[in-house]
C-alpha cells in the first residue's frame, strides 16, 4: 500500500520560525512605527503643542511653542532613489522648522489640507486649532503582519500536537 504525505517546503519548525518573524515585525511596527500626531494651539494660553501617541505608550510631547512664534506651515518635498516624491508638513516658527510627523507622507493632498488648516488658523481670529493625523494605515499594516504570523504559528503548533498525539 502506498501512502502519500503532504510535504511542507519549510517543515513545521521553519513555518513556525517564519510565523514568529511575521508576528515580531507586525508587533514592532505597531509599537515603534505607527503613531497618531496631534497639533493643539490655543490663543488665550499662547501655546501650541505637538504630540505623538504610539500604541501601548503614553502621549509624548514633541514640541511646545508660543502661538505668536508660529509663522505658518509648508510642504517639504523630497525624492527617493527612484525619483518618487514624498511630502511632509513642516511647521515654521521664528526659530526653527518642526516636522509635523516623523516620516514623510505619501499624499500631497493630505499635506496640502493640513498646511491650509494651519495657515487659515493663523490668518483668522479662531481661539483654538486642533489637528490630528492618524496612523491608521500603519496600524492596519502592523496588525495584518502580526495576524498572519500568529495564524502561521498556531497552525504549526496544531500540526505538531497532531503529530505527537498520532505518535502515542
Amino acid at each position: 500500500m502506498v501512502t502519500f504525505t503532504r510535504k511542507r517546503p519549510l517543515g513545521l519548525f521553519g513555518q513556525m520560525v517564519l510565523g514568529l518573524i511575521f508576528l515580531g515585525v507586525g508587533s514592532a511596527f505597531l509599537v515603534f512605527v505607527a503613531a497618531d500626531y496631534s497639533l493643539l494651539c490655543n490663543r488665550s494660553e499662547d501655546l501650541c503643542s505637538l504630540h505623538k501617541k504610539r500604541m501601548f505608550r503614553e502621549r509624548e510631547t514633541i514640541a511646545q511653542f508660543a502661538v505668536q512664534e508660529l509663522q505658518g506651515a509648508e510642504i517639504q518635498e523630497s525624492r527617493d532613489s527612484k525619483g518618487k516624491s514624498h511630502y511632509q508638513v513642516m511647521l515654521v516658527t521664528t526659530n526653527i522648522r518642526i516636522p509635523y510627523t516623523d516620516g514623510m507622507n505619501l499624499s500631497y493632498g493630505e499635506c496640502s489640507k493640513t498646511t491650509a488648516e494651519v495657515n487659515s488658523f493663523l490668518k483668522s481670529t479662531k481661539e483654538q486649532l486642533s489637528l490630528t493625523q492618524s496612523g491608521l494605515m500603519l496600524k492596519l499594516f502592523g496588525l495584518l503582519f502580526a495576524a498572519i504570523g500568529a495564524y502561521v504559528v498556531l497552525q504549526s503548533l496544531l500540526a505538531m500536537v497532531r503529530r505527537l498525539v498520532r505518535g502515542m
